[in-house]
């Protein structure tokens, strides 16, 4: 298909300035990118006043456990937005064990909607999957924190001995080594709400190795938002020596709306 994009403002995403041109496509490609473009034989469409850009970047998605259903993601598509970012809060499809099967089947089919039998025992397993079934969006795959320490601990509220932290590791280097991004927490509720932040620091160590992120449903997001929430972060990201995203920077509750100019003034300053 040849297609020939007339007087559209494009933005491409490098942060320079919007700029008017054309743009002629081949073969699902972008061919060449210029002003007064002629096409013979190409599909001409006026896009005068109207911006093109690449696609958009969904930075935190939970369409991982739906995309095998909804596998057209259309609903995504239809607004431009073609990479998800997935396995978001310390919850996925992989990795998996029967530990997490047993987890998954009173959690996330009720916190979600979505089946809990289709998990898988890794994400490379999850890729092919996916691969089979064909999906209309590109992903990006963080490892769920409490997939990992499910797989090994169940839902025991206790830390992690020595031996089950080295197993811990073992999945997340394996993991990050199948082309994960990185590791997401959900510390607000189970196994994340259980587990101490040592552990935390020394799974981030791994990812750090590959040069992965860290993405976190904080501790606390209401009025101890600063030393459960933040404080834990910027400890985090400081003793593992990784960059660290927060998923949600809000604050619950009217006494905790106050807090707001702190925690930017706290995540500043821990920045510079």
């Amino acid at each position: 298909m040849e297609i020939l994009l007339k007087n559209g403002w494009i933005i491409d995403g490098t942060g320079s300035s919007r700029y008017k041109s054309d743009i002629a496509i081949k073969d699902n490609k972008i061919l060449k990118i210029g002003s007064n473009l002629e096409g013979d034989g190409y599909d001409i469409i006026d896009v005068s006043n109207k911006i093109i850009a690449p696609g958009f970047i969904d930075m935190h998605s939970h369409a991982d456990l739906t995309i095998l259903e909804v596998n057209k993601a259309e609903a995504s598509i239809m607004q431009g937005v073609t990479t998800l970012v997935v396995g978001m809060c310390g919850i996925g499809r992989a990795p998996a064990n029967e530990k997490v099967r047993k987890y998954y089947s009173n959690f996330i089919s009720k916190a979600f909607g979505s089946s809990a039998s289709q998990l898988y025992d890794s994400l490379q397993d999850y890729m092919e999957a996916l691969k089979k079934k064909g999906v209309s969006t590109n992903l990006v795959f963080f490892i769920p924190h409490g997939n990992v320490r499910v797989c090994i601990l169940g839902l025991e509220d206790h830390p992690a001995t020595s031996e089950e932290l080295e197993e811990m590791k073992k999945i997340v280097k394996k993991e990050m080594e199948m082309g994960a991004f990185g590791l997401s927490t959900g510390l607000v509720y189970p196994p994340g709400s259980i587990t101490p932040t040592y552990e935390i620091i020394e799974l981030c160590k791994v990812v750090n190795n590959y040069g992965g992120l860290y993405d976190t449903h904080m501790r606390n997001e209401g009025t101890r938002i600063m030393e459960l929430g933040i404080r834990e972060v910027i400890e985090i990201a400081k003793n593992s020596n990784i960059r660290a995203h927060i998923s949600h920077l809000k604050t619950i509750g009217k006494y905790a709306w106050k807090l707001t100019s702190d925690i930017i003034k706290l995540i500043k300053n821990a920045k510079e």
